[in-house]
């Protein structure tokens, strides 16, 4: 017998049914290693809560179709695969036999009693007649027995069909449809433990979805605690249900995190900056995410007023200069354009450097940093910086009176009498001692007269128009200098280049007639990296276009600056590889590349007021430098070079 196509109807059969059956074949069949068992879903585990009987096998309907049809033979090959599943089943046993006897007559006697004529002897027809009464009663018993198995196995394919389609609506989360479903079937089947049990479980996971539901609404409302009470409910009744892990993880970490944020509103309102600090930094580090800009803003201002306080007290109260320049530096990362952080920051640099050349006793060096701050802030330090001065002023007053240099050591003294000290009667004394080695020998007869203290009057920003400021390291740190544009006469800049050196190089961004101005931006609704330089007509009516753009390069395109003829733009641009100066027309156009380097750059352009040379920093020596060229590029020279060549200069503007 061929088992080929036995085996392969089995298979089909398990592909249809979506389940492993048993592979038994008769014992003198080829050995087929494949067995099985039934095997479920996570979605439908509670349908293997019960075991259904051989008439419920999806296998049974499928037998009683080839019963029905005749197919004697499939029928008996399908019997031996359900007998091996219930192996204690009887009624398969007489089946197999109806089937064995029904196959038995047919291949017998069928082609002879279509091919014989037979002899109406009573014997003969006794003989022949007898198998087929035999067969009619069969038949009969077989039909009725059919039809009742069939009606038995409808109902329970019915059922089957119920419970897998409530099954399905609770995996789909139809948990109405799954109840309506699982109610109607206890009706038809009262008392079924099956049906109950996943009635009760749809009825669990409708209350589950429920709170879940309603959790997030809680959350979405902003009432956190509430949400935190769902969640916890839900992990408590089913652990590991979809994400509420991480929500309960969330709510409580947010928890935490509004307690801090309320703690350090608190401080911050109180102006209790420390702890302000403490709690804000804490919280970025829970949850950077919650209430993240007033954060940002107001640890910001707690960082700019602690390092405020800290240089408005005297050392002996506590004052921390380090610290009060950390704050200032942490204030302006959280907050760049906080111009108060940046002026306090230059401020306390320079006194950090002034503090290092006094540790130097270079007296020279301290008093050009010092008189800076102190003309900004008289009272800095609680007035300690004021001493520190006066201290530096009768320090350089005496050298130069030693070395016989009287009309220098009454300048130093006399600049110590008007500082805003508690006692200036020992600069007086000296500056006094000082004019009189000064005036000329008095006649006996004519007393002399004490020549007036002339007061030294503080230079500005506007007593070095036509010169370059600009920023360098010399003396112990980072502070602002002055020279000529020749590189000549290199010394400290006056008190208020501090706060005027970035508004004059901003003022070079209008053109001359006040009418345009340049800005630099990333182009709108663009996907691309690509930084532009753009002219605003502050003319026009503010209904007309005014924005213009003037570059559109690859790449990035920076430090714009109006010459002074309103003829070109200077600015910086790296689409060649490096940053590099160039020039371009008041419309944007004409573009001129004036520096080449291999791998350094040249940046920061500003105009001479004659708008004839163009100063710029650049690293071509190694350190930042400041240089100098003509308008067209020619005669690039390095005017750093001029006074040292073992500090950094760099950002010159060109003071006008």
């Amino acid at each position: 017998m061929m088992y080929g196509s036995q085996i392969k109807i089995i298979d089909n059969y398990k592909e249809s049914l979506g389940h492993k059956i048993p592979a038994v074949l008769p014992s003198d069949a080829p050995e087929k290693t494949e067995t099985g068992v039934y095997q479920f879903t996570e979605e439908i585990t509670s349908l293997a809560l019960y075991t259904p009987d051989f008439r419920r096998d999806a296998l049974y309907p499928e037998i009683l179709e080839h019963l029905q049809k005749g197919n004697w033979q499939q029928s008996l090959f399908l019997l031996r695969v359900l007998q091996a599943q219930y192996p204690k089943a009887k009624e398969i046993e007489f089946m197999m036999q109806d089937a064995m006897l029904k196959s038995s007559i047919e291949e017998n006697w069928s082609d002879k009693i279509k091919a014989r004529r037979f002899a109406f002897t009573p014997s003969r027809i006794l003989l022949r007649v007898a198998p087929v009464v035999l067969l009619f009663f069969l038949i009969l018993g077989g039909v009725t027995y059919y039809g009742a198995n069939q009606r038995v196995n409808a109902q329970a394919m019915e059922r089957q069909a119920q419970l897998a389609l409530a099954q399905t609506a609770v995996v789909e989360g139809h948990y109405e449809d799954a109840i309506a479903t699982l109610q109607n079937l206890l009706e038809t089947y009262p008392g079924d433990a099956t049906i109950q049990n996943l009635l009760t479980d749809a009825q669990n996971q409708q209350d589950i979805a429920n709170a879940y539901e309603l959790g997030h609404r809680a959350m979405d409302a902003g009432n956190n605690s509430v949400a935190l009470e769902y969640f916890l409910a839900i992990d408590n009744k089913t652990p590991g249900y979809r994400d509420v892990a991480q929500l309960i993880a969330q709510l409580q970490s947010t928890a935490s995190a509004s307690e801090l944020f309320a703690a350090a509103e608190t401080a911050y309102r109180a102006q209790q900056w420390a702890e302000a600090i403490g709690y804000y930094e804490n919280l970025r580090i829970l949850d950077g995410a919650y209430q993240a800009e007033t954060t940002k803003l107001h640890l910001a201002e707690a960082y700019l007023q602690s390092g405020l306080h800290n240089v408005s007290i005297r050392p002996e109260q506590g004052a921390d200069v380090e610290l009060a320049q950390t704050s200032f530096r942490k204030a302006l990362r959280l907050n760049p354009s906080e111009s108060t952080a940046k002026i306090e920051n230059e401020l306390v640099t320079a006194y950090a450097n002034g503090e290092q050349a006094l540790t130097a006793n270079d007296s020279l060096q301290a008093v050009s940093l010092l008189k800076q701050i102190y003309q900004a802030r008289p009272q800095y330090l609680g007035g300690f910086l004021g001493e520190q001065l006066y201290s530096s002023y009768l320090q350089l007053g005496q050298q130069a009176q030693e070395t016989g240099d009287y009309s220098k050591a009454l300048e130093w003294y006399s600049l110590a009498t008007v500082l805003q000290v508690k006692d200036v009667s020992e600069a007086l004394e000296r500056t006094q001692a000082v004019a009189i080695l000064l005036t000329p020998t008095a006649t006996p007869t004519i007393p002399p007269t004490p020549a007036p203290i002339a007061t030294p009057v503080p230079l500005t920003m506007a007593d070095f128009s036509g010169w370059i400021a600009f920023r360098s390291t010399r003396g112990y740190g980072s502070s602002i200098w002055v020279m000529r544009p020749d590189g000549s006469d290199v010394q400290p800049a006056p008190s208020d280049a501090l706060e005027k050196i970035q508004d004059i190089y901003n003022q070079q961004m209008w053109s001359p007639d006040g009418n345009s101005r340049l800005i630099v931006k990333k182009q709108d609704n663009v996907n691309t990296p690509n930084i532009n330089i753009y002219k605003i007509r502050e003319d026009l009516p503010t209904n007309w276009q005014r924005e213009f753009v003037m570059t559109d390069f690859p790449g990035t395109e920076y430090d714009p600056v109006w010459a002074p003829d309103n003829k070109h733009i200077a600015f910086v641009s790296n689409h060649t590889g490096n940053d590099e100066i160039w020039l371009m027309d008041t419309e944007g156009g004409e573009y001129k590349q004036l520096t080449w380097n291999s791998w350094e750059w040249d940046k920061h352009p500003t105009w001479s007021p004659d708008g004839a040379q163009i100063a710029f920093f650049s690293n071509r020596s190694g350190l930042r430098s400041i240089w100098i060229m003509n308008a067209d590029g020619s005669e690039q020279t390095d005017l750093s070079s001029v006074s040292t060549s073992e500090y950094e200069d760099w950002d010159p503007v060109w003071i006008r």
